[in-house]
């Protein structure tokens, strides 16, 4: 995702960046910490950032992260597009009753909800995200495959 959120930059904006690949986050952050890269777009920098160690820019979600409430986001700085950010879901199988769906639908929504995770999420920088219906997730889902398989196209990524 954030190769992807780079290459959403780069369009937007007309930069011409090269991409190194790094294998996860923690080596690309110390490599920026090492002055070896000149910027990076990260999902999980937020200890970092509250340390010291980073200066965040920008927040590429389309309201203020809570996590880091001071950090303007992209649109508020004249890029109104660049709306790129992680997030996670559970699905079932194709088919599955209404009545199952439903219902873990309710108890996942109340699990997310509850003070212990909210913690937990917040303190990885992650907004807790409003309770959903299994619809309203489906169908934001399905924007979000049809929005980030344009960018695929549009970057050139490979799968390797």
């Amino acid at each position: 995702s954030q190769h992807l959120a780079s290459s959403l930059l780069m369009h937007l904006t007309g930069i011409d960046v090269v991409h190194i690949p790094f294998r996860g986050s923690g080596p690309a952050a110390s490599a920026l910490m090492g002055d070896q890269l000149d910027f990076m777009i990260d999902t999980g920098s937020v200890a970092q950032v509250k340390a010291g160690s980073l200066r965040a820019l920008a927040v590429a979600s389309e309201d203020r992260t809570n996590a880091l409430p001071d950090v303007p986001t992209f649109a508020e700085q004249g890029l109104p597009d660049m709306i790129a950010f992680a997030w996670y879901g559970i699905v079932a199988p194709a088919g599955s009753p209404k009545d199952i769906v439903d219902y873990l639908n309710k108890e996942i929504n109340a699990v997310v909800q509850s003070p212990e995770v909210k913690q937990h999420l917040e303190g990885m920088g992650a907004q807790v995200p409003a309770p959903q219906s299994a619809q309203t997730f489906s169908t934001f889902m399905q924007t979000e495959i049809g929005r980030y398989g344009d960018l695929i196209k549009m970057s050139g990524a490979k799968m390797e």
